[in-house]
């Protein structure tokens, strides 16, 4: 496509009016069900961050488990 066809649902400056409302969505989800569930982990040994770019995450292999 070019700069000048539309395109409802991409990048730039056409994005999806809806994508910062899904975003919020998913948090408020998550938030709500996290809310009402205990979460452990799988094994003892320590979480140590790993730097994703410029920001610090919990590892892609952490494993939970939900305790009621």
């Amino acid at each position: 496509f070019s700069a000048y066809e539309f395109l409802p649902f991409g990048g730039g400056s056409r994005r999806c009016v809806g994508g910062e409302f899904t975003k919020f969505e998913i948090k408020l989800i998550v938030a709500t069900v996290l809310k009402q569930m205990q979460l452990e982990r799988f094994d003892s040994k320590p979480v140590l961050p790993v730097r994703y770019g410029i920001t610090m995450a919990p590892p892609v292999n952490l494993k939970l488990k939900v305790v009621q």
